[in-house]
């Protein structure tokens, strides 16, 4: 049984990547910890994991100095781990990368994807450790023969190699096949006995064997194994097939350290037809057939680049159902899936054919309006979408009334990236909502401050409680008749290391 190690300080990160992570396969075990610290110091004792999936940018401690700690620890220096990470800038990638991972996602996580790579790595895992274990009876058995008995070749393939499910091969310095195992005969379609002391160029082409030869040079050049799994096609007797590929320096008493490298690929074909197949299943919302997130950032992408080419205006809205949740509540979930389906179609009804709509989550929803000449025709439309919801929808012959709240965003005026542009909307979605509901609102660079100096807040309202920062002034309550002390009220300050004291007004709205 396999076990799962997630760590990520936040709790909506953990939870997603928990969620994911027990989607994996049947039977796994996860383990979530908010502190890197208390994830290390538990993987180093009492839970070995069988996989790391770790966010990056924590307070204790950062993802690359994790991942160093854990491959400078024996127990863990094999175990894969996979780096996930907000940030755009590859950089942060490279420096896990760098520091040892095994690979990385940026968030947010395409489902499909995780689980693609995570079941990869967890059956690299599993023929890694089969042929520890393997090796170590074979050890063991020489051990018990005694003597200076020396096995040959043939008796360790036979022994050990040959019942593995894995392809297994090395070569020497010239490029040329010294070993192969029965797998590798039957995923390749070669008779051992006609390709060993023959060149891989000769027995799988110039482009194989350029590919292989540049990553057994890395592996002779560090005398390290390859930390990093890599993806690698072959086109064998079943056709195209997909590989998971690592490679390690082969060191014996016969042979100088490093002089040959051995190569073990794992047939993934059919993970990836299930990847490649949920992929084009996950492209749409089953519910109301509209395009996923995923899908839509990729085009939104696309819009941007071809806008900033052609010096365009594009407008992304976010659109929110308002009250939402008591429909479900009053009418039940079935009746709010029909309203969903309802919704979207009227939506997509208002649309040009160049304007795209996508389910974000729930009852909200994106728009993408390009090749627009001013900011009007972005008002325009959002008038448009709000008539839509004029008219009442019908679900199991009841009628219902909704109403709708619409943020827009304008490139190039307001951000120049997708991940800047949905978060603008976002922000002035929530401000249409704070108008009164169904209504739309512009984005101005207001509302960013105030969500910033709101995120600012929170955080020094948590470093306030943990410093006592806050204290308990308390006013009589007297009768005016009698002039006597009738009561005591209690009122909270917060005595703010910069600002001084501050009244309930200022944060109790965040505490």
């Amino acid at each position: 049984m396999a076990t799962i190690v997630v760590i990520d300080d936040r709790v909506t990160g953990r939870n997603i990547l928990t969620r994911l992570a027990r989607s994996v396969e049947e039977g796994i075990q996860v383990h979530a910890f908010a502190s890197p610290v208390e994830a290390f110091a538990r993987m180093t004792t009492d839970l070995p994991p069988d996989l790391v999936v770790t966010d990056y940018n924590m307070p204790e401690m950062d993802g690359a100095t994790l991942i160093a700690k854990i491959r400078a620890t024996e127990s863990l220096a094999d175990v894969p781990v996979v780096v996930v990470t907000v940030y755009e800038d590859r950089d942060y990638c490279y420096r896990a990368l760098e520091a040892g991972a095994t690979d990385f996602l940026l968030s947010p996580v395409d489902h499909l994807e995780f689980r693609a790579r995570a079941r990869n790595l967890l059956a690299l895992r599993r023929q890694r450790q089969l042929l520890a274990r393997r090796a170590h009876e074979l050890e063991r058995a020489l051990a018990e023969r005694g003597g200076d008995f020396r096995p040959s070749e043939e008796a360790i393939r036979a022994s050990l190699l040959d019942g593995l499910p894995v392809a297994i091969s090395t070569v020497d310095e010239q490029g040329r096949l010294a070993f192969v195992n029965r797998a590798y005969e039957t995923l390749f379609g070669v008779d051992r006995t006609a390709v060993i002391g023959r060149r891989l160029v000769e027995v799988h082409g110039e482009e194989f064997a350029t590919r292989h030869g540049v990553l057994d040079d890395k592996v002779r050049e560090s005398g390290q194994p390859l930390l990093v799994p890599r993806q690698d096609t072959m086109l064998g007797p079943n056709g195209l097939r997909w590989l998971a590929v690592t490679k390690a320096p082969l060191t014996s008493a016969a042979s100088a350290a490093g002089e040959r490298v051995v190569t073990v690929a794992l047939d993934i074909s059919e993970l990836k037809v299930v990847e490649v197949a949920g992929g084009e299943a996950a492209r749409h919302d089953p519910l109301t057939g509209l395009e996923t997130l995923p899908w839509f950032r990729e085009r939104l992408e696309q819009a941007i680049a071809r806008a900033r080419r052609q010096g365009e205006l594009l407008a992304l809205m976010h659109l929110d159902l308002d009250r939402f949740k008591s429909v479900n509540e009053a009418f039940g979930e079935p009746v709010g899936d029909k309203l969903l389906r309802a919704v979207a179609q009227r939506l997509a009804g208002r649309l040009r054919e160049t304007d795209q709509i996508a389910r974000l989550r729930s009852d909200e929803f994106v728009i993408l309006q390009s090749e627009i000449e001013r900011p009007e025709d972005a008002a325009e439309l959002c008038r448009r979408l709000n008539e839509a919801f004029a008219e009442p929808f019908v679900a199991d012959g009841e009628e219902i009334h909704l109403s709708a709240s619409l943020g827009v965003t304008l490139y190039p005026a307001d951000g120049r990236t997708a991940e800047t542009l949905l978060k603008n909307a976002d922000l002035a979605m929530y401000r249409a909502k704070a108008a009164g509901r169904d209504a739309y609102r512009f984005f101005a660079r207001e509302m960013n401050l105030a969500a910033r100096r709101a995120v600012t807040l929170e955080r020094e309202l948590r470093q306030a409680l943990a410093a006592e920062q806050f204290l308990v002034h308390y006013q009589p309550q007297m009768e005016l008749a009698s002039r006597r002390i009738v009561g005591i009220e209690a009122l909270v300050r917060w005595n703010h290391p910069h600002r001084g004291l501050l009244r309930p007004g200022e944060f109790i709205r965040l505490a």
